[in-house]
């Protein structure tokens, strides 16, 4: 149910006022925005900043404040705190911790990770069961009912089949992209299934990286500035520690969604640029690690695919329910 919230999450947003702005020119840059948020927000710093691909999408800020973290949405061409709707971000922020991790942080995100594991073998196992029982591919797709399947528990089996049938490419593609993000070892395996590493190349060490020193937000936020002045999707992510580069990535125009980005590490007190990781440069592992959240969202081949695999989700609570009765009914008939 959350994931089928999730999957229209900014398409909601639009309808409940917290979507889309409307503005002339380009966005503004890492560093205007910046300077704009802590004026507005006074004492604290940003963690991080996610610029959409949609330049109407408002920016995505992570703000830390007295040990407290809060996020906020801003006007992308302005820099003004959408104050008056941020209720619903972060309303939208609790449907998605409840969907990793169920808002229990580690546990939960096994425990989710692990459902995922387990969804993917009730598709497989139901539907090597449908097709072991049906004889004719009309019966397997549910073009052509028995007699007996039209009333009864006998027809809860059939919609249960059916849509079963129906749904399986999409709920395989949630079962198999859900674990990327609970599980290290499940990256590691697409590595070795592709031949490839399973993720990017570690961060490179800051040339000075003395724990006394302070992170000079200023220098690296110029430093991202003069990198890329005006892209789609970008994101950056201010160090915690001068041992922790910073890190600034942006979807280049060839990149087949907003989720692939180049990368480029700055230095956490210079400002200057340590290395550039490319998106041409991305592993076999990696590139699928990528596309995992198109894939999970249906956010890849249009608004058909997003509301096959929506529709997908919301399928899953009938799987549940129906499976539940059919196996208490069979469970009767048996004592």
């Amino acid at each position: 149910m959350t994931g089928a919230l999730l999957g229209y999450e900014r398409e909601l947003r639009d309808v409940l006022g917290d979507g889309k702005r409307t503005g002339t020119g380009p966005r503004l840059s890492p560093g205007k925005l910046a300077a704009g948020l802590e004026e507005a927000l006074g004492e604290g710093q940003a963690r991080w900043l996610l610029w959409f691909g949609d330049p109407g999408e408002p920016v995505w800020v992570s703000w830390e404040a007295e040990k407290a973290i809060v996020s906020y949405r801003l006007d992308p061409w302005s820099g003004e705190v959408l104050a008056g709707t941020t209720r619903w971000h972060r309303f939208f922020e609790g449907v998605l911790r409840i969907h990793r991790n169920l808002g229990t942080g580690r546990p939960g995100q096994v425990l989710m990770g692990s459902s995922a594991l387990i969804l993917l073998s009730l598709v497989l196992t139901g539907a090597a069961l449908q097709v072991k029982r049906s004889r004719t591919l009309r019966e397997l797709l549910g073009l052509r009912r028995r007699r007996v399947e039209r009333s009864g528990p006998a027809r809860w089996r059939w919609w249960h089949s059916l849509l079963g049938v129906w749904t399986t490419p999409f709920l395989l593609v949630l079962a198999l992209t859900g674990p990327v993000w609970s599980f290290e070892s499940y990256r590691s395996l697409l590595g070795v299934l592709t031949f490839s590493e399973s993720a990017a190349a570690e961060a490179p060490a800051p040339s000075d990286g003395d724990p006394r020193a302070e992170v000079n937000r200023k220098a690296i936020i110029a430093g991202a500035d003069s990198l890329i002045p005006e892209a789609g999707a970008m994101r950056f992510i201010f160090p915690t520690t001068p041992e922790e580069a910073a890190r600034f990535e942006w979807a280049p125009p060839e990149a087949p969604h907003e989720n692939f980005r180049s990368r480029a590490y700055l230095d956490p007190l210079s400002g200057d640029l340590l290395r550039i990781d490319p998106l041409a440069d991305y592993s076999r592992a990696e590139s699928l690690m990528r596309w995992a959240y198109p894939l999970h969202t249906g956010r890849w081949g249009g608004g058909l695919t997003q509301a096959l695999t929506t529709g997908a989700s919301l399928a899953v609570p009938f799987f549940v329910l129906s499976g539940l009765l059919l196996f208490i009914k069979r469970t009767k008939q048996k004592t």
